[in-house]
């Protein structure tokens, strides 16, 4: 029997058609309550349903077998005002670093809802503007931090809730060729980014102060090692991060975390649950952020964007990602660059509740 009271699926316009926009597309399949009605990329090449992204080069293992064609009867847009005005009820935007800013600021004007992949925008000031510009139209704005929706690091953060911190420590390596890519923004913006957030969600607060060190072994306009201090008093967060993982490496990536506290020692690493070995490669497939495996794309980044519905059908902000933490995130990544470009420690000032 049909249900003619079922409400209607969410309408999502994903803004963005590069590698991380098409693997959204993907993943929004697997979503319930949510339908994809519209994309948006300004280069129509972008929405072609051939073609390659540089990223498959380091992000083979998560499994996206080469471009995924665009739904039939989803509609493309060049310009998202034109998205807008076809109607969409959520916009998710996975464009570059620098567009997030705009994009953001015109779906709120149009009376969208939005997420947005992190960051939310290039400086604390913008995004302070952004968080007020929605609450002002009385929208919803959603900050996309996919490691809060990881199995690992959930169960991480409940293992150590209530334990008195005494360090924390987190490395992350990523392959040379990444930083081409990557290295478009600032790599604490990009990269840094997501320990700085799991280090505030623990805490639960901004650092005090921020220190920062790094070097610039690739001849690129930004650093491709760096190591960050946090401090809250005497309590510490080291973070590391380099692009200097070996191409062979079968990954794009690979990442450690170890909290330590009075009651007791917390590790966890991003150790591959499947190793395959054939007779043309071997290989250590992603199976936990956005893999795709029984037909659809599965795990954090799907789970992300099911709560982000659940959120917006409810018509509340979320509880996993709260803005006060977005902003707490976006002033220790500004205090993280400017330590690194001047070489002094910087005390933070309290971020917007």
């Amino acid at each position: 029997m049909i249900n003619n009271n079922a409400p209607r699926p969410l309408r999502v316009g994903v803004v963005g058609m590069g590698w991380f926009g098409r693997t959204h597309l993907d993943a929004w399949s697997s979503v319930r309550g949510a339908t994809v009605v519209a994309v948006c990329d300004r280069d129509p090449a972008a929405m072609a349903d051939v073609g390659d992204a540089p990223q498959e080069a380091f992000h083979s293992d998560a499994g996206s077998g080469g471009r995924r064609p665009i739904p039939a009867g989803v509609a493309r847009y060049e310009k998202l005002q034109d998205m807008l005005a076809a109607g969409v009820d959520l916009v998710d935007v996975v464009t570059t670093e620098s567009e997030h800013e705009w994009c953001i600021r015109t779906a709120l004007e149009a009376g969208a809802d939005v997420v947005v992949e992190k960051p939310i925008a290039l400086d604390p000031a913008a995004a302070h503007e952004l968080v007020e510009l929605a609450r002002a139209r009385d929208r919803h704005l959603y900050v996309a931090q996919v490691l809060r929706f990881d199995p690992r690091y959930i169960a991480l953060s409940e293992m150590v809730a209530g334990s008195t911190l005494r360090h924390l420590s987190f490395a992350r390596t990523f392959q040379s060729v990444a930083h081409q890519v990557y290295g478009r923004t600032h790599p604490v913006l990009n990269a840094a980014v997501h320990d700085i957030d799991i280090a505030v969600w623990l805490v639960g607060r901004a650092p005090e102060r921020v220190s920062a060190y790094g070097s610039h072994l690739l001849g690129h306009e930004h650093p491709d090692c760096i190591d960050l201090v946090l401090e809250w008093g005497p309590l510490r967060a080291v973070i590391q991060n380099s692009w200097h993982l070996a191409s062979t490496c079968p990954f794009g990536f690979t990442f450690d975390a170890t909290i330590q506290a009075a009651e007791g020692t917390w590790t966890l690493r991003s150790e591959p649950v499947i190793h395959a070995w054939t007779t043309a490669q071997a290989s250590a497939p992603e199976m936990w952020l956005w893999p795709r495996y029984g037909g659809a794309r599965q795990g954090a980044l799907v789970s992300e964007l099911q709560h982000i519905t659940d959120c917006v059908a409810d018509g509340r902000d979320s509880d996993r990602v709260p803005l006060s933490q977005v902003l707490d995130v976006m002033e220790t990544c500004h205090a993280a660059i400017t330590a690194l470009s001047s070489g002094q420690p910087q005390t933070l000032t309290k971020a917007m509740p």
